[in-house]
């Protein structure tokens, strides 16, 4: 079933869908009352949105850059953004799983340098941007992760040839059966209503799948305000020195809105 679409005859796109949010009302920060951890209130305020009912906070934005060879020597660099799901934080940093043949993989291992935002919308109104260094997991720590994923979508993994063209919808799903038929599981992704098979079928993680963990050195949060006069606090830090995202090595700074 297609869903609808509403098109504007317009190319300009009517002022009242774009305006549609309120002033905020948020009590606001004090630079004395924050931790000396980012990491300590990222986990306050994940835990918060889930208090309040904001849909998948783990839903982020990952923004990464390809670098591409200009004239006269100049690289240049073109940004890209998606969003994908917050997976683990551990004292490193940020783990999402994804193809490794995808554009961001891709990216990501000719520029490592990436950024990740969270955004709580009412009524938390709140917004966290992650900036740092994406590092790849090792194979033992995909698989793991990969094992506890429903078996559909590990057979999904197997199957998709991520951010390549394909012909049709056809294409994947003849793919998938024979994914299916190749681990002994079919129907597994339920494309034709099959009943699921055994979930704890061994499925090994294909080598092109895996994890990305970013180590931050910049992580900012920022609290809605009327009138536009919003609450910006940046911690900042050196990779180098660096021992996991939890320590005491962060500058905190107040940011103007």
């Amino acid at each position: 079933m297609s869903l609808p679409i509403r098109c504007y005859s317009s190319s300009r796109l009517p002022l009242e869908s774009i305006t549609t949010h309120d002033q905020y009302h948020n009590a606001g920060l004090s630079k004395s009352d924050l931790p000396r951890s980012p990491i300590s209130l990222f986990h306050a305020w994940f835990e918060e949105a889930k208090k309040a009912d904001i849909l998948a906070p783990e839903t982020m934005t990952l923004s990464t850059a390809s670098l591409m060879q200009g004239s006269q020597g100049i690289t240049h660099a073109r940004p890209s953004s998606r969003v994908v799901l917050l997976k683990t934080l551990d004292q490193r940093g940020f783990i999402f799983f994804t193809n490794y043949s995808s554009r961001k993989s891709g990216e990501l291992q000719s520029n490592p340098w990436c950024s990740l935002t969270f955004y709580y919308d009412q009524p938390l109104h709140r917004s966290v941007r992650v900036c740092g260094k994406a590092e790849k997991l090792g194979t033992d720590e995909s698989q793991a992760y990969f094992d506890t994923r429903p078996l559909g979508s590990r057979i999904g993994a197997h199957a998709s040839p991520q951010s390549q063209v394909i012909s049709d919808r056809r294409e994947l799903e003849e793919r998938v059966q024979s994914v299916e038929h190749r681990f002994e599981v079919p129907g597994a992704a339920g494309l034709h209503g099959a009943p699921p098979p055994d979930e704890g079928k061994k499925i090994p993680v294909p080598e092109y799948w895996g994890g990305w963990r970013v180590i931050p050195d910049e992580i900012e949060f920022w609290l809605g305000r009327e009138n536009r006069l919003h609450d910006r606090f940046r911690y900042t830090r050196s990779l180098e020195s660096a021992k996991d995202a939890a320590d005491d090595t962060w500058q905190l700074d107040q940011l103007a809105p």
